[in-house]
């Protein structure tokens, strides 16, 4: 059979079942890959590259007029017979997979080099801003993402010896080519092999697209937090005492130039950060070189240090040991080092910190009114208002008295924690061995620490609660949201703050905001199943939705992480979940919360299920996603497509299931519920199954075919519920009985 194009016409669309061979009569084929385009010519055969798969793995579009010829191919068992029957096809088959090995491995190399060229790129533009930095006397700023960088030679890349091997083949000549010719069965094996190694390549280009796309995104982000950052930070920072040096204004403009023509830059919010950067370059005057921005502040800042430490009534030798390290500290030229000797600092200063923060914290039990920069201390470990930078401690200086936090929706400060804590309104949190405060003390007890009586009384002793929390959960959990371990020290430092500290500034309504956010998508995020019973009205023993949601703490430090530190408080399955993250956040809060909210979907889970968390035999979100992940390659209702999208995920999560359940649980909440499909059916059929979108946006999904099982299978069973509930009301109210609120409240769950 054959057929005739027009130009532009698309005789094939990528993903397109793989039925037939064609080959090219007359005129022009281009081959559209993600990779790059490359084009097949008058004796070329379309279909050679995936003739080991069900389906096209690319898009082929007629350049020209064009003349087809099509052979049908049921399947690579079938290849041989058919080149005994066609002979006129087995003839072109060779040649031509010859010519689209090369086009094909070009354009695979090309994209390898491209990502090494733009590792090397990053690798040498950090080096030029360390030296410049310390050129220049500023501290470094820390990129977060950078310690995760690794050589695209460390990813997997094409073996040279399959370069090797299809570049002898595009040497050899005419004559020699053709002793394909001579035998079907070289000839299927050859062209078989060509569509495997076909498939390997494919992989190996995703991989380092992927990868491209992930250190374009450290050149520059939402976030800030990139290299554009860094080096306009730095360029106006030396602005305004000299002009910057050629070699570092060269530097600059080698970033600029690479920013202007890098293909995974998103070139409108690139012109934006650009603008912004010329504008705030233009606002500087070398004549007006301010130490401050506001002289009665920079009164009240001066000399924190001594402030604070003389607040805290530490002893006089820790006071001494205390500004010695600092002073070691402020004349670091790069505070981000992680020798053993800077690492030794780090921890001697943490020590110190905590320290003074114990003591200070004891002696503001008994002032009525606090000093602003003892309030810095407790709220963002502030301690020197040098260190911090003059125009960051004024800012900090004028909203401190604003900080609220909001006990009613559970938020807090740390510091407003700590006193909610010693009023016994809290209990203090689990330590990092998942201890809480009545295990520790029994502990104590068994260890011959204590003796009953002194367990008994320590368990109402609000003061040493306290104690338990500062030890134990403080210093812990303040190094896992800064984010960074190996240079952490709990005192905020100008190198640390990446973004202006307004846009880093986490309130109580920023979270209620990101909060609501999450809960509008998942409405079941923080809901449990609870025992319910009413014997006045008939009712033994039901179970019932409440909604619990967490206690989220900000930690006194700038970093880009939260955690969730516990599911529940005590044995009380009821009881609010306790998050931390940042009072000055590098991130996005409603990203954090989301992440957060995904970490805690599956730490919840585990909780309730307990031992039988991953057992597929009792249903539940955890069992149901483990079984999934743990047998991905034996499901044959999964392609190979997504198989290897599960094993590239695995690989970057360090093998990690639950790493893998949240990267997916975020793409749920902020794709899928706008139809956007970027899960398989088995994972988007568990997450909707446990995670249920809201009716608003169901209705939405009903018509895509995506969604339609799923959603009709939800609708079936909170059917069932409702009439249930139909009828225990009717009985209610029959007993002329008031339906209590547990009941109410269940209804409306079952109605989102």
């Amino acid at each position: 059979m054959t057929t005739t194009l027009k130009p532009n016409a698309v005789l094939i669309e990528e993903g397109q079942r793989l039925r037939n061979l064609a080959v090219i009569l007359e005129g022009k084929v281009q081959i559209e890959t993600p990779f790059g385009n490359f084009y097949l010519e008058k004796g070329d055969v379309i279909g050679l590259l995936d003739l080991t798969s069900a389906t096209h793995s690319f898009t082929y579009r007629a350049i020209v007029e064009t003349t087809l010829s099509y052979y049908n191919y049921i399947g690579p068992d079938s290849l041989s017979s058919l080149f005994k029957e066609e002979s006129n096809l087995y003839s072109l088959c060779p040649r031509s997979m010859i010519r689209q090995s090369k086009n094909f491995l070009d354009l695979i190399q090309y994209i390898q080099y491209e990502a090494e060229n733009l590792f090397l790129f990053l690798n040498s533009s950090y080096i030029n801003y360390k030296l410049h930095s310390k050129a220049n006397h500023i501290s470094l700023k820390p990129l977060p993402e950078l310690d995760k960088l690794i050589s695209p030679e460390k990813e997997e890349h094409i073996h040279p010896w399959m370069i090797q091997y299809y570049n002898a083949l595009e040497h050899l000549s005419p004559n020699e080519q053709g002793m394909f010719e001579k035998d079907t069965d070289l000839a299927t094996g050859l062209l078989l092999n060509f569509s495997k190694d076909s498939s390997e390549c494919m992989r190996v280009g995703s991989l380092m697209k992927e990868y491209q796309v992930t250190l374009s995104s450290l050149l520059l982000n939402e976030f800030d937090l990139d290299f554009f950052d860094l080096f306009s930070d730095l360029y106006i920072r030396v602005s305004k005492e000299i002009d910057p040096s050629p070699s570092f204004v060269a530097s600059f403009h080698q970033l600029v130039n690479f920013l202007d023509t890098s293909p995974h830059i998103n070139s409108a919010y690139w012109e934006s950060r650009y603008k912004n950067f010329e504008q705030s370059l233009a606002a500087i005057s070398l004549s007006e070189n301010k130490v401050g921005l506001n002289p009665s502040i920079d009164k009240k800042l001066s000399q924190s240090f001594e402030q604070i430490l003389a607040f805290s009534g530490c002893k006089e030798e820790t006071i001494l040991a205390f500004k010695e390290a600092l002073q070691k500290y402020r004349d670091l030229s790069d505070r981000s080092d992680i020798s053993d000797e800077s690492r030794f600092l780090y921890k001697e200063l943490a020590s110190y910190f905590y320290t003074v923060y114990t003591s200070a914290f004891q002696v503001s039990l008994t002032n009525e009114k606090l000093p602003i920069v003892v309030k810095m201390f407790f709220n963002f470990g502030y301690i020197d208002e040098i260190l911090c930078g003059i125009e960051n401690a004024e800012y900090l200086y004028s909203i401190t008295e604003k900080i609220k936090s909001d006990p009613a929706n559970g938020i807090y400060t740390f510091y407003d924690w700590l006193l909610a804590i010693y009023k016994g309104e809290k209990e203090p949190s689990r330590n990092e061995f998942d201890m809480d405060y009545s295990d520790y003390l029994h502990e104590l007890f068994i260890s011959g620490k204590i003796d009953k009586t002194m367990e008994n009384k320590m368990k109402q002793d609000n003061a040493q609660k306290v104690m338990y929390e500062l030890d134990n959960c403080f210093p812990t959990v303040n190094k896992i949201t800064y984010g960074i371990i190996s240079n952490f020290t709990p005192l905020l430092s100008e190198h640390n703050i990446l973004r202006p500290l307004p846009d880093t500034l986490v309130t109580a309504n920023d979270i209620k905001a990101a909060l609501k956010k999450v809960t509008s998508v998942d409405y079941s995020a923080f809901s449990r199943e609870v025992v319910f019973s009413d014997t006045d009205i008939g009712i033994t023993r039901d179970f019932v939705q409440k909604e619990v949601l967490p206690d989220i703490i900000l930690m006194p430090n700038t970093g880009n992480r939260g955690i969730t530190w516990q599911e529940i408080e005590g044995k009380h399955r009821d009881t609010p979940a306790r998050m931390m993250l940042p009072i000055l956040s590098l991130n996005d809060v409603s990203s954090v919360i989301l992440r957060l909210t995904g970490d805690f979907r599956w730490e919840m889970c585990k909780r309730i299920q307990g031992a039988r968390w991953n057992d597929v035999s009792d249903q539940s979100l955890t069992s149901s996603y483990f079984d999934y992940i743990q047998f991905y390659k034996k499901n044959s209702s999964l392609s190979s497509e997504a198989k290897e999208k599960i094993k590239r995920t695995l690989q970057r999560k360090n093998n990690s299931f639950k790493e893998a359940f949240v990267e997916d649980y975020i793409s749920y909440i902020l794709y899928e519920k706008n139809g956007i499909p970027k899960l398989n059916k088995i994972n988007r059929d568990i997450f909707f199954t446990y995670c249920p979108f809201p009716e608003e946006i169901r209705s939405k999904l009903a018509l895509n075919p995506l969604y339609t099982k799923a959603i009709s299978s939800h609708t079936l069973r909170t059917k069932r519920e409702l009439h249930r509930y139909d009828l225990l009301t009717k009985k209610i109210t029959s007993l002329g009985k008031e339906i209590p609120k547990e009941i109410k409240n269940q209804i409306t769950y079952l109605n989102k």
